[in-house]
C-alpha cells in the first residue's frame, strides 16, 4: 500500500496509523511519500499511490476532487507561536490584530499554508513582513530566536520547540477564510470519524491555542 501525506501529519498522525494497519495486516508492504493535497490529488490520478492524507481550506484551491472517496477525520485548531519572553506570550487571550505590528515567520509560495497565513493577516488588516521557513521545526526555532511570531495548525506544533512554550493564550482567530470548502462540508455531513487526535490534544503550557470553531484545518484522507 502506498500512502502520502503533508508534513505534519506525517510526524504525528500516520506513525500510529501505520503502526496499528502492520499490527494487523503484517504482509502489507507500506510506502509513504510526503505531498501537499493538489500533488497527492495528481498522484492519486496516476495510481502512483492508494491513500492521501490531506487538508481541506476553502481559501487554497484543489485540496479536495469531488470525484475522489473522502473520510473526515479530525478539525486542527490553529495556535499562536511567539518566542517565550516574549510580552504577548504572558497574555491570556490574543486577536489577530494583535499580531499586526511584528515580524512573521511563515512557509514559502510553495506551502499551502503560505495561502493561509497571507489570508487570515490581510483579513486583519495587514500584509505580514515574513521570513520564509518550509520545516516547522526550523520556523519555531526562528521565532525562539527572535525573529517573528506565527501561527501554526496545532498538529505542526508537534514536537514543540523549547523556546517558544507560551503559556495558553488564546488566539481570537479570523472567522472570514477559516471554513472548510463546500465539497468537505457535504461530506462531512455524511461521514465523520475521529481519530482522537488533534483538536483535543492537551497543549497548554507549550503554545498560545486558538479554540474558536471556525480556526482550523479540515483533515481529510481521500482514495
Amino acid at each position: 500500500m502506498r500512502l502520502a501525506s503533508f508534513q505534519s501529519a506525517g510526524a504525528t498522525l500516520i506513525p500510529r496509523a501505520v503502526a496499528a494497519f502492520h499490527g494487523r495486516h503484517p504482509k502489507v508492504e507500506l510506502g509513504m511519500v510526503e505531498a501537499e493535497p493538489d500533488e497527492a490529488h495528481q498522484l492519486l490520478r496516476a495510481g502512483d499511490i492508494d491513500l492521501a492524507l490531506v487538508y481541506d481550506y476553502a481559501v487554497v484551491p484543489g485540496t479536495l476532487d469531488p470525484e475522489l472517496e473522502t473520510d473526515h477525520l479530525i478539525d486542527d485548531v490553529y495556535d499562536a507561536v511567539v518566542p517565550k519572553d516574549h510580552p504577548l506570550a504572558a497574555r491570556s487571550r490574543l486577536a489577530m490584530t494583535d499580531l499586526g505590528d511584528e515580524p512573521w515567520v511563515g512557509p514559502t509560495d510553495r506551502s499551502g499554508c503560505r495561502l493561509i497565513v497571507d489570508r487570515a493577516c490581510r483579513e486583519a488588516g495587514y500584509d505580514a513582513r515574513i521570513a520564509e521557513a518550509d520545516e516547522t521545526m526550523a520556523a519555531q526555532a526562528l521565532v525562539a530566536a527572535g525573529m517573528g511570531v506565527t501561527i501554526y495548525p496545532r498538529l505542526a506544533l508537534s514536537p514543540l520547540h523549547p523556546g517558544v512554550p507560551s503559556p495558553g493564550s488564546q488566539l481570537d482567530c479570523w472567522a472570514g477564510s477559516a471554513r472548510a470548502s463546500p465539497a468537505l462540508s457535504s461530506r462531512s455531513r455524511r461521514s465523520r470519524s475521529s481519530s482522537g487526535v488533534g483538536s483535543k490534544r492537551d497543549t497548554s503550557g507549550s503554545a498560545s491555542s486558538a479554540s474558536s470553531p471556525n480556526s482550523f484545518w479540515n483533515r481529510s484522507v481521500v482514495r
